[in-house]
């Protein structure tokens, strides 16, 4: 079988992945001891479809903004 595409739907438009994405975010947030937040499915409901600097304005307000650029990586 030769497969010539791959399709990513990580916004919820063909499957909910919402829980995926919370334990990635919650284990890239692991490396930091000095942040407490468990990113939960409530949280990222608010988030789909938002570019990275938006979701870390709404989910780490209270990290600086060049640091919040940065977790993802």
């Amino acid at each position: 079988m030769n497969i010539d595409s791959i399709i990513f739907d990580l916004d919820g438009t063909l499957w909910n992945s919402i829980e995926g994405i919370c334990e990635a975010w919650n284990t890239i947030l692991a490396n930091y001891p000095n942040i407490t937040r468990v990113v939960t499915p409530e949280d990222m409901e608010g988030c789909m479809g938002l570019p990275i600097n938006e979701i870390g304005k709404k989910l780490f307000l209270d990290l600086e903004e060049n640091f919040q650029m940065k977790l993802p990586e």
